[in-house]
């Protein structure tokens, strides 16, 4: 039965990257009313929920992650589903693009934190932060609004990260909201 449940779920990642990828492709094109009816079929708000959950469970993974903890990824049935998290942010991205009523759309769902959240490297999802970069562009530009939610966010806190933690070195976010790194023996 573990056999079938693997294939259903390779059909299930197959299927949603070859929609990602049309949506993607779709929401590229220059004939607006293509993207107006993406938009009123609620493509937006799915995409930005269904990166809300791409984000709390595959996790973002890099060359410099140990190959244990990619094994232990895999056989937890994540390591599979690259390049979800790239195509999510490629269609808001475009959809986005010149279109005020998207850019305050993905504001109101909280879009915009969690695209900034993927403006890292992530080998799964090659050019995720370009992707990301890009989306924020277009979510940024001729956008008060959106502009005003960037330049109020604060640093809350450091996330410790485990390559850093094997040679010893904590961040610490200063007073001045600036990260610190600390090495052992530092206080």
């Amino acid at each position: 039965d573990k056999p079938q449940e693997i294939e259903d779920t390779r059909s299930t990642f197959t299927g949603l990257v070859l929609l990602l990828q049309c949506l993607g492709k779709l929401s590229q094109d220059e004939d607006s009313k293509i993207r107006e009816c993406l938009f009123n079929e609620e493509v937006v708000a799915t995409c930005i929920a269904l990166l809300l959950q791409a984000d709390k469970t595959l996790p973002r993974v890099t060359k410099a992650i140990s190959t244990s903890v990619l094994a232990s990824k895999s056989q937890n049935g994540v390591a599979g589903f690259s390049y979800i998290k790239r195509d999510i942010v490629k269609v808001i991205g475009n959809m986005s693009f010149e279109n005020k009523t998207v850019q305050d759309e993905v504001r109101k769902l909280g879009g915009i934190p969690l695209i900034l959240n993927q403006c890292n490297i992530d080998d799964n999802n090659p050019f995720i932060r370009e992707q990301a970069i890009f989306a924020l562009r277009n979510l940024l530009i001729d956008n008060p609004d959106n502009q005003k939610l960037i330049n109020e966010l604060k640093p809350i806190e450091t996330v410790q990260n485990d390559i850093l933690r094997e040679i010893h070195v904590k961040t610490e976010l200063g007073k001045d909201g600036k990260i610190n790194l600390k090495g052992r023996g530092q206080k």
